[in-house]
């Protein structure tokens, strides 16, 4: 009767998770404070014993939450910074739209050098972009400005483990020779 409120406080707990909506898809932040908490909680729980196990997971679980949600929020930091540079980025179907709005030509060549563009024209995109009466003042603006490309994350691991076996064939049987001490006289 002694971890019955462990027990308890485990059900209570399990609980609260499983009942607790969510977004289909959390972000690092939600991720990183759910699983720091769960490891935090149940590493308090063991590090306190027995005696003290529900306040040692409730201060774990506490100490583990906050610790998940800053190193997740950090890394969704991260990838916003990445992607801001993507999404302002120049289309085609921008371009073709701005004309189309009756923006003029140095407004479309002044937000094309400052924000660059996705990719490069190609001469499907020159027929559309001329097909929309799109001029060639702007159309060499997109080709000389600068291409702008997601960033990569790049996760460094360790190089795989080398194993090196050797194959030396059947040992050899091993004998045992017992020999007699000599006499003590």
């Amino acid at each position: 009767m002694r971890h019955a409120g462990v027990w308890t406080f485990g059900c209570m707990l399990l609980a609260l998770v499983s009942s607790t909506g969510c977004q289909s898809d959390p972000n690092n932040t939600e991720k990183g404070a759910l699983f720091g908490g769960l490891f935090g909680a149940g590493a308090g729980a063991l590090l306190a014993g027995p005696r003290h196990a529900a306040a040692g997971a409730i201060i774990g679980g506490a100490a583990g939450a906050a610790t998940g949600a800053v190193v997740g929020n950090s890394v969704d930091r991260q990838e916003a910074a990445r992607n801001r540079h993507v999404d302002t980025a120049v289309t085609v179907s921008d371009v073709v739209a701005m004309v189309q709005a009756k923006v003029s030509d140095e407004e479309i060549i002044k937000d094309i050098r400052l924000h660059g563009v996705l990719a490069k024209p190609n001469s499907n995109d020159l027929i559309v972009l001329k097909q929309n009466n799109v001029s060639d003042r702007v159309i060499d603006a997109m080709r000389s400005a600068s291409v702008v490309v997601p960033r990569a994350v790049v996760y460094e691991s360790s190089p795989p483990p080398v194993v090196v076996e050797y194959d030396v064939g059947p040992r050899p049987p091993h004998y045992y020779y017992y020999h007699r001490p000599p006499p003590w006289y």
